[in-house]
């Protein structure tokens, strides 16, 4: 049986708490100085959504203390203390890991957004376990939904899409498997600025990492198709490199795949056909030579059930097209970025280029090399070549625009 709570019962000293907390994180963000382009949205973000959350949580307080019912008095705290923890500590987390991250990644993601023309962007670059995207703004929705109302407002109307990049410590210093990130960069871009498949099929109300979602058959079209389009869209920017790269992390089980994921073997004959669309036909054969080990599991759908894919690709591929951002093959720059790399010489002209011969040429000087020292030094010194090229691309390209040419 429910009992009245007295005065002094410390539910409300609990919740009174956060206004401190809340006011410290506050001040630590705005002095934290977050690498990237998304530092000053992210600390207006952060700043704003704390002061709707202050004034939400005093009416909580008054709320809390009008309830006679114990139980529903300590479910109401409960829920409050959920919802400011998760928050707190997302904050926390973006904190400590986005220093992880090197100049050389921003300036690789900076280089991918600035040739599609889409710059202006809102994200954070994370360390994290594994490579993957997640929208921010859809995370502090769903921690404040039915409590803070405000907040959830002041997402929806100023903050919809700010998204995080998560990128797995062995990546970040492995420069020559970057293009792997260019799948991630594929989903930012269409949360944020196409929204092609949103005009096909509706957003499932929760994302695939929620223990609420329910893996329909509606939601599935969604999510299977935003895994084809953003494999599309990486092989379409980076060529045969970034299938190839997949096929190795699925033999080293680096990348985990989700429920909403299509089977390996439907994304990679997808990519395979995309290839030879691009007149990549040796490459594509190659792919499909190396990917013929990987176990076949079938999917929860099959891609042939995706009736708007079709259209959903065609779209995805003019964006590529209209920034003229199609990987193409230029034989005589890859003979100088392994001719230069294998020199340990920086090749400057294209970050494309760049990529798509490091791993080859680390690979050759790898076999050469006669003992594990040896082998270590090779690594470190190749690694700390390729982030070199990827920073004077960069600053070229960035003086070239700066002096008009």
């Amino acid at each position: 049986m429910a009992t009245s709570v007295p005065d002094e019962f410390p539910i409300i000293s609990r919740i009174r708490s956060y206004f401190s907390l809340l006011r410290a994180t506050k001040q630590e963000v705005e002095q934290t100085k977050i690498p990237g382009s998304g530092e000053e949205e992210f600390k207006e973000f952060v700043s704003k959504l704390i002061n709707d959350l202050l004034i939400e949580l005093q009416e909580h307080i008054v709320t809390i203390g009008e309830i006679e019912d114990l139980d529903a008095k300590s479910t109401f705290s409960e829920n409050i203390h959920r919802s400011l923890e998760a928050f707190l500590n997302w904050v926390d987390l973006i904190l400590r890991h986005c220093h992880a991250v090197s100049i050389e990644m921003h300036e690789f993601m900076s280089s991918i957004l600035r040739d599609l023309d889409v710059s202006d962007m809102n994200y954070l670059l994370l360390s994290g376990p594994e490579l993957s995207e997640a929208s921010l703004s859809e995370g502090f929705s769903k921690l404040f939904i039915a409590l803070f109302q405000r907040a959830c407002d002041r997402i929806a109307r100023e903050f919809p899409s700010f998204c995080v990049l998560f990128i797995p410590q062995s990546l970040l210093k492995n420069p020559v498997n970057w293009p792997l990130c260019s799948h991630e960069i594929g989903h930012m871009i269409e949360n944020q600025k196409l929204k092609i498949i949103e005009s096909f099929y509706p957003r499932p109300e929760f994302s695939p990492v929620s223990t609420r979602i329910i893996y329909n058959t509606q939601a599935l079209k969604y999510w299977y198709s935003k895994e084809f389009q953003a494999d599309y869209f990486a092989t379409g920017y980076f060529g045969h490199i970034f299938p190839s790269q997949l096929i190795d992390n699925y033999f080293t089980r680096e990348v985990f795949i989700l429920p909403t994921h299509p089977s390996w073997e439907e994304r990679i004959r997808l990519m395979v056909e995309e290839l030879k669309t691009m007149g990549l036909e040796q490459p594509a054969e190659t792919i499909l030579e190396k990917s013929r080990s990987i176990s076949s599991i079938k999917p929860m759908i099959s891609k042939d059930s995706l009736e708007h894919l079709e259209e959903v690709l065609r779209k995805t591929r003019r964006v590529l097209e209209d920034k003229r951002s199609i990987y193409k093959i230029y034989e005589d720059r890859l003979e100088n970025a392994r001719k230069a790399l294998t020199e340990f010489i920086p090749y400057t002209e294209d970050v494309k280029t760049l990529l798509t011969v490091a791993g080859e040429v680390k690979k050759n000087l790898l076999d050469e090399a006669d003992s594990l020292e040896k082998k270590e030094k090779i690594e470190d010194d190749f690694n700390r070549n390729i982030k070199d090229s990827i920073r004077l691309i960069s600053l070229k390209r960035t003086f070239a625009s700066q002096h008009g040419k």
